[in-house]
């Protein structure tokens, strides 16, 4: 298989990287719709693929984190 994605064949989850994270809470207020927080402001995060708008949000909040702690991750079909 070639290094080009084909429709259908990938999907985008969003992930984090639990030791960077220090639970600061930017990314649900940069995508309240796709990203939540516990109780001790740790993330919590869809557990499917997004995509659309969701997944502009996403990328938004991936932005946004402070710790660089979230990360968009293609898990192919197989």
């Amino acid at each position: 298989m070639s290094g080009r994605r084909r429709l259908g064949d990938a999907t985008d989850r969003v992930r984090i990287d639990p030791t960077a994270c220090e639970g600061i809470g930017m990314c649900a207020h940069v995508a309240p719709g796709v990203i939540g927080v516990d109780s001790w402001g740790y993330p919590v995060l869809p557990p499917t693929e997004v995509g659309g708008r969701d997944l502009r949000a996403a990328r938004s909040a991936i932005s946004a984190c402070p710790r660089r702690a979230l990360f968009l991750a293609s898990e192919y079909a197989r």
